[in-house]
């Protein structure tokens, strides 16, 4: 298993991601898009 807490991403002064949470099971697949 896959888990992801507050996750944030930037792209220079863009925030593009904002505390994203995610759990990934084992055998899914999980694509963020944006």
């Amino acid at each position: 298993m896959l888990k992801l807490v507050g996750v944030e991403t930037f792209y220079g002064k863009i925030k593009a991601l904002h505390g994203i949470s995610l759990e990934v099971s084992e055998g899914q697949l999980v694509c963020i898009l944006g």
